[in-house]
């Protein structure tokens, strides 16, 4: 008898992938990132921005920064924790 490890709650490494792989789950990925494409471009057509600005040393280290209109207005901060397809690659 074969028994799965569970690596996470109840997953195996498999069913774990396959929980992270979005392009399968959802087959029609390719609509949704050309419209966030267009809502990007809408908006920095919008907003004045400060872009790429740096906070190391590579080049995937910038990100933008749109200024509120309000002198002190709160700041909203989003942070995208990354993604890794290949699960033997760890960030």
């Amino acid at each position: 008898m074969t028994t799965i490890e569970a690596v996470y709650r109840h997953y195996d490494q498999k069913g774990l992938d396959a929980q992270y792989n979005n392009r399968a789950r959802f087959p029609n990925y390719i609509e949704h990132f050309k419209a966030w494409q267009r809502w990007s471009e809408t908006t920095r057509s919008r907003l004045h921005a400060l872009n790429d600005v740096a906070f190391g040393v590579s080049a995937a280290e910038k990100l933008d920064i749109f200024p509120g209109e309000e002198q002190g207005a709160p700041i909203y901060v989003f942070i995208h924790g990354g993604y890794c397809s290949n699960s033997k690659s760890r960030l």
